[in-house]
C-alpha cells in the first residue's frame, strides 16, 4: 500500500476491476491471500471526493527472525530436548 501511494484517509472502491462491497469484502480479503510477489494490481481510491486510480505490483513483507531450526535429522533430538526442558516455562 506504501509503494502504491495509499494513505490512511484513503477510501478502496476497487480491487482489480472488482468493486468492493458489504457482500463480497471477506472475499476480497480471501483472495489477498492469494497474491504473490509481483502480481499486478490496480486500485480505485477515493480522496477529499476525487476518485483516481493507482496501478502497482504486489510487494509482500518479509519478516526475519533470528531463531533455531533443525536442518537435518541429526539435530531432532537436541531440538526436542531442548524444547521439552524449556516449554514449561512457557
Amino acid at each position: 500500500m506504501k509503494e502504491l501511494g495509499i494513505t490512511n484517509n484513503d477510501i478502496m472502491l476497487e480491487i482489480n476491476g472488482e468493486k468492493l462491497n458489504l457482500q463480497n469484502i471477506n472475499q476480497q480479503i480471501i483472495a489477498s491471500f492469494q497474491w504473490k510477489n509481483g502480481d499486478p494490481i490496480t486500485m480505485k481510491l477515493k480522496r477529499d471526493g476525487k476518485e483516481f486510480d493507482v496501478k502497482g505490483v504486489v510487494k509482500i513483507p518479509k519478516e526475519t527472525m533470528e531463531g533455531y531450526e533443525a536442518t537435518d535429522d541429526s539435530k531432532k533430538e537436541v531440538r526436542e530436548g531442548w524444547l521439552k526442558d524449556n516449554l514449561y516455562w512457557l
